[in-house]
């Protein structure tokens, strides 16, 4: 089997966990990813490992597991972390977890245990087994489900512990594989964007039947769930941030935020969008005027080489003096990529913005929202999926972005 999978604890383990019931399932769902992009991933968190001077990596956020060992799950309520030591995988997590581990993972070993036991804990025994009592071990510091009780646990057994958000930094920059399941995904958004505008222009449509037949589009082909459920914000909901539909009509004199992606393989790209069934005036029209200016400025000043904070300190130069009633985020984009719910914005906060010093690299992907708002009014949203490329921003989704008219 590709899976090592060990019961720990002194709880025996169940009679449905057999050798040749494993083996049945061993990789049932298949490879979403080659054994070399795999080992790809784990020479460079190996090589950051070394010259960061640790001996081990707890890491406990969800897709970055995934990412350096393909385990993944739809329900995830308690912490389920992978052990990194030497270029080893180590998955601890409990029995009722197992089967997913079986036919997604292809960790070196998985410790499977009951729930009578603490599985941090024996995670942590594999741990002293692995590198001694004393050593450096990397912890996801900005990552707030590591349990509080694994760091006092580390203090305890006597380990050195350093923030080391390793594999959240290595995955800033995606490999081929990786964008090509990003392409596929901006190819399911697009089909979102068009379920979006047949929807709309039902008389009858409410917020939540818009919702519906986008969500249908990007799940009836697809093969995983995206991090953030599908965005439908009309009316003066689309002037309150992060606002969502609530199964109310559409009031065609106002523009309809909408906001989703699609996703293949847990990789998304996503997209904002405003629909309009009118001519735009008044606030809504100085709103689109903004949101078109950021998405140009952006586009015009996004190079490999610069620091973000330089980028974003240049689009709102080109943005100049903002009305006093817009509210706006100054943030200009965020890394995107594999994900898990309960958002797509999930991994390293390597913004576009004035507080990031970071070098854009070639590969790194972001979302990018041009998204003005009078607070409580409306809201005129466009962004896209960039991939930075040698020659500049690449546009993953489909175009244009301006406002739709229904």
């Amino acid at each position: 089997m590709s899976t090592n999978l060990v019961r720990v604890g002194p709880t025996p383990a169940p009679p449905w966990a057999s050798s040749s019931r494993l083996a049945e399932l061993d990789r049932k769902e298949g490879e979403n990813f080659t054994e070399a992009e795999y080992a790809r991933r784990m020479k460079r968190v190996t090589e950051e490992m070394e010259a960061h001077k640790v001996d081990a990596l707890l890491v406990f956020r969800p897709s970055s597991v995934e990412y350096v060992c393909g385990f993944h799950n739809v329900a995830e309520p308690i912490p389920i972390p992978v052990l990194l030591t030497q270029g080893r995988t180590v998955l601890s997590l409990l029995e009722f977890e197992a089967g997913n581990a079986v036919v997604s993972s292809n960790a070196d070993k998985v410790l499977f245990h009951s729930r009578a036991e603490d599985g941090l804990e024996l995670l942590l025994e594999e741990l002293v087994a692995a590198v001694g009592p004393g050593a450096r071990v990397g912890l996801e510091f900005g990552f707030p489900w590591v349990p509080p009780q694994v760091v006092l646990s580390l203090q305890s057994k006597g380990f050195e512990i350093v923030d080391a958000p390793i594999v959240e930094l290595v995955r800033l920059v995606l490999s081929e594989e990786e964008i090509a399941c990003m392409r596929t995904a901006a190819t399911i958004t697009g089909r979102g964007i068009e379920a979006a505008k047949r929807a709309a222009a039902d008389p009858g449509a409410t917020d939540s039947s818009i919702a519906a037949e986008i969500r249908y589009e990007l799940t009836k082909d697809a093969d995983s769930l995206t991090g953030l459920d599908v965005i439908v914000a009309a009316g003066w909901s689309g002037g309150i941030a992060h606002s969502n539909w609530g199964n109310r009509p559409i009031d065609r004199s106002l523009p309809v935020v909408l906001e989703f992606s699609g996703a293949h393989h847990r990789y998304s790209a996503p997209v904002m969008r405003t629909l309009s069934y009118g001519e735009l005036t008044g606030e809504a029209k100085r709103l689109n005027e903004l949101a078109t200016l950021s998405e140009e400025l952006l586009l015009s000043e996004l190079k490999v080489g610069r620091r973000c904070s330089d980028v974003a300190r240049a689009v709102t130069a080109g943005l100049g003096e903002v009305d006093d009633w817009v509210l706006f985020h100054y943030v200009y984009g965020y890394p995107i990529g594999l994900s898990h719910p309960p958002t797509w914005m999930d991994g390293y906060s390597f913004y576009l913005s004035e507080q990031n010093d970071g070098i854009i690299e070639e590969n790194m992907a972001f979302h990018c929202p041009a998204s003005f708002r009078s607070w409580g009014k409306m809201g005129i949203c466009f962004s896209n999926t960039l991939l930075m490329t040698a020659d500049g921003p690449e546009v993953l989704t489909p175009q244009p972005s301006g406002v739709i008219h229904v």
